[in-house]
């Protein structure tokens, strides 16, 4: 079903590159692939996200060596994770992550500590270098940021 906007579009666009460029084998396609895939995820508009309760951080989690956000394509792919995280004792929510957002909260998650971003994790999953997708932030006068102690909160 799409909807009026085109957001079911957008969001199945995002699965549908998470596939091709997991079974990609040419090089030279991967870039294009990859910024096709960062574009989409600054402007699609169902992306989800854990944020932990007990620390009001988005959830941080490890993948291949990597501190990493866990972003959902669907609330109830977020919502599954949640359940389990649950299950594990852990209070946490799932947030709705509006395009008009999504820069600062690629932007947090630079600060935070995060050095990637898993997609859809527990289905077609792909893991993402933060820096393909945003920019870190550039450092503001007088701006004190440490994001070694961000991440030993999140991970503690």
């Amino acid at each position: 079903m799409l909807l009026r906007d085109g957001r079911r579009h957008s969001v199945e666009k995002v699965r549908e590159l998470i596939l091709t460029i997991k079974k990609n084998e040419k090089p030279e396609q991967l870039a294009r692939l990859l910024a096709e895939l960062s574009g989409l995820l600054m402007t699609a508009p169902g992306m989800y996200c854990a944020r932990v309760r007990i620390t009001s951080q988005f959830y941080m989690g490890m993948e291949h060596g990597m501190t990493a956000a866990f972003l959902y394509t669907s609330g109830e792919y977020a919502d599954e994770f949640i359940q389990g995280l649950r299950w594990s004792g852990m209070e946490a929510e799932s947030v709705h992550i509006c395009p008009e957002k999504r820069t600062d909260f690629f932007r947090d998650l630079h600060r935070g500590g995060f050095e990637a971003v898993v997609l859809d994790k527990s289905h077609e999953s792909l893991l993402l270098p933060l820096a393909l997708i945003a920019e870190e932030p550039q450092r503001e006068p007088n701006e004190v940021r440490n994001p070694d102690l961000m991440r030993s909160v999140c991970l503690y």
